[in-house]
């Protein structure tokens, strides 16, 4: 497409090559190539559209979150200049006056820039809930997690962008919504102080199946986040004062004699390395977190 130049595209769910989830999200939707654009890299902009007859405005979009926690001038609660940690909360997809998550795998959270084009990827993911049997109201905190990092200089806001895993044989392929469900803009916090403690958890006595399936699992930071809230002694830590920031899979390495084989075929496990910011007046210990209680709650 050359630059500023446009056009309108339609999108049929009868069509096997299409991700369901754009043929529902967005059927018909317009894009047009940034003028002066030189750089054939550059992705076409999503634009909303008027109608010549009616001058009514056709947003191309069709989910959204049905609501979300508006963001605040104290929600940074990094009080460091450039740095963020945010509890992002957020409710399920909506299109129009009906719930649908029917195509929705999860969700990424997006930094975006006003104009709602992406800045950066924070590669924090949210699976999909299952909402069987849930109340018909919005909740606008059915979904929470913690970002955190370094705040982009063009980053403006969040954004919280489905996405849809395509299963295909044994492969697994993903397709990432354009753009999602924008916040109000981030204030950067800056005065005031936090308190931070960074561990790693070890589960072991685990097979190698079972950590491999946990390790795989789409929803392996969640379960891990739940099983960390959990062990708080204090009960005073939530999802969204954990980051969890790596995962490895530890296995018994050294070479084993006959007799161990079957014992050291359950000594696999995971490292699993974490952030916690401490809500005030928390006195952190090497006993804060029940190491029982994570690993049983992980387990489940």
């Amino acid at each position: 497409m050359n630059a500023g130049k446009g056009a309108s595209c339609a999108v049929s769910s009868a069509d096997t090559a299409v991700p369901p989830l754009l043929s529902k999200c967005m059927p018909v939707f317009a894009v047009k190539c940034p003028a002066n654009n030189a750089d054939a890299t550059t992705q076409p902009f999503i634009i909303i559209t008027k109608d010549a007859n009616t001058g009514e405005f056709f947003k191309p979009m069709k989910c959204q979150a049905c609501s979300s926690v508006p963001l605040t001038d104290t929600s940074d609660m990094d009080p460091e200049a450039g740095k963020y940690w945010v509890n992002l909360q957020w409710g399920r997809n909506a299109m129009g006056d009906a719930y649908d998550e029917g195509s929705i795998s999860g969700y990424e959270i997006h930094i975006v820039d006003a104009k709602g084009v992406a800045v950066e990827n924070t590669k924090v993911r949210m699976p999909a809930k299952d909402f069987s049997g849930a109340s018909a109201c919005c909740n606008p905190s059915v979904y929470s997690l913690a970002v955190s990092g370094t705040w982009p200089a063009t980053g403006v806001a969040f954004m919280i962008v489905p996405y849809q895993l395509i299963m295909g044989g044994v492969a697994v392929g993903q397709y990432v919504l354009p753009f999602g469900t924008m916040t109000l803009p981030l204030v950067d916090v800056t005065s005031g102080t936090m308190q931070t403690v960074e561990g790693v958890a070890t589960f072991s006595g685990m097979s190698q199946a079972g950590a491999t399936q946990l390790f795989q699992n789409p929803s392996r930071d969640v379960i891990l986040t739940n099983g960390i809230v959990a062990s708080d002694v204090e009960k005073k830590i939530t999802a969204g004062n954990v980051r969890i920031t790596s995962v490895k899979i530890k296995n018994p390495t050294r070479r084993l004699a006959q007799g161990e084989k079957r014992r050291l075929a359950d000594n696999y496990g995971l490292d699993v390395g974490y952030k916690l910011l401490l809500p005030e007046g928390y006195v952190f210990t090497a006993t804060s977190l029940n190491t029982t209680k994570m690993k049983s709650t992980i387990e489940q």
